[in-house]
């Protein structure tokens, strides 16, 4: 927590469509806050088409996967972005 009492997570993990907001939407708001920009995230969708995972990219995810993805690749992905997060690189 931040000393403003914000929650600020080392990784998000949102799925493309989601209700309201879709995680495209809400990856662009993360990253363009200052606050939050070094968050990473890793989008996840069932709805996966040729320019999906260049759209998440451009919307600033770090990661993507298309589901259900595998146990082996989702740990991979989470353990390369914790450890990104933890020592302050990015694919920026």
């Amino acid at each position: 927590m931040l000393k403003d009492g914000t929650f600020h997570p080392d990784l998000l993990i949102l799925d493309l469509r989601m209700p309201g907001l879709d995680g495209l939407e809400v990856c662009r708001r993360i990253k363009a806050n200052p606050a939050t920009r070094t968050i990473k995230i890793l989008m996840i969708t069932a709805f996966a088409e040729d320019e999906t995972e260049a759209e998440a990219r451009r919307a600033g995810a770090d990661g993507f996967l298309r589901k259900p993805p595998q146990l082996d690749e989702l740990k991979a992905q989470v353990e390369r972005l914790i450890e990104e997060r933890t020592h302050g690189r990015s694919n920026e």
